[in-house]
């Protein structure tokens, strides 16, 4: 995806969506939120299944920071995070 930015082009939003099942199954989720990021900044948006899996992924790996970053950067750019997720993250921040 970044070569693809490097070299002049635009990935699709196909494109970000074959990578994010990568970033959450790999040993590091919260490059998940890299992703994310760039693919907020190309303007496109997944649905909240995918957000909600993410965050849970990252605080089920004790990813606790991921996972804080993740929500706020979906706050910030206007994507509503479910109830329940929120609740898990205070919760888990709570534990901490």
């Amino acid at each position: 995806m970044l070569k693809v930015i490097e070299l002049g082009g635009t990935p699709t939003i196909g494109d970000c969506a074959m990578i994010l099942p990568s970033a959450i199954k790999g040993p590091v989720p919260s490059s998940f939120l890299t992703i994310l990021q760039i693919t907020h900044k190309l303007g496109y948006k997944f649905g909240s299944p995918l957000y909600d899996e993410v965050i849970t992924s990252c605080l089920d790996l004790k990813e606790l920071d991921a996972a804080i970053a993740i929500v706020a950067d979906l706050e910030t750019g206007g994507i509503t995070v479910s109830n329940e997720i929120l609740d898990k993250v205070i919760s888990a921040r709570a534990d901490a």
